[in-house]
């Protein structure tokens, strides 16, 4: 058997709301992107306007990722129609570099080249989403604005840019940012 680390024949991971006593593994936590890495380890837990998620690998115990989430929505403006329709945001999603090119092995040990660890992780944040949305806030679209690299890796997830009726958000750390959403 050929190994290659690149390749994970299985992962499991528990989701747990950020907190204090997370603190100490959020420094070092990296994921290529230094305001991201920042804004888990300095900004997380303060930031009142989102709740966070931390992706913890139970083999060992590191963070694989977290996600922040807040109420949000998207705003359709059309011939004098204008709407605001509820959705959760997505304010940030990061996986550390050592998972996010790991691909996942199917039960018979195949690989599928286009599904990693990031598409599973992704997953559960949707159903995450998805449950908060149908049980408690009463969502039904997930919002995002994603970074330019990441594009492809939202639609293989099946969000869509935002159609030109609606409306992004002006938000200066959006400055270059691809407005996305998922209907949920």
């Amino acid at each position: 058997m050929i190994f290659d680390k690149n390749v994970c024949s299985r992962l499991s991971f528990d989701v747990e709301r950020a907190e204090m006593s997370l603190q100490d593994t959020f420094s070092r936590f990296e994921c290529g992107n230094a305001s991201i890495n920042k804004y888990l380890s300095e900004n997380a837990l303060s930031d009142d306007e989102t709740v966070t998620y931390i992706y913890l690998d139970t083999d060992n115990g590191s963070v694989i990722g977290f996600a922040s989430l807040a109420c949000s929505g998207i705003t359709v403006s059309m011939e004098g129609y204008r709407k605001t329709f509820p959705a959760v945001e997505i304010k940030y999603f990061a996986l550390a570099t050592e998972y996010q090119k790991m691909r996942l092995m199917d039960n018979e040990g195949f690989i599928d080249e286009h599904y990693y660890i990031s598409d599973e992780i992704f997953a559960n944040v949707v159903k995450k989403i998805s449950d908060i949305a149908a049980t408690i806030v009463g969502a039904n679209k997930i919002v995002l604005y994603a970074v330019p690299s990441a594009l492809g890796f939202y639609e293989r997830n099946g969000f869509s840019s935002f159609l030109e009726y609606m409306e992004p958000d002006h938000t200066a750390y959006l400055d270059g940012c691809i407005p996305m959403y998922l209907d949920i």
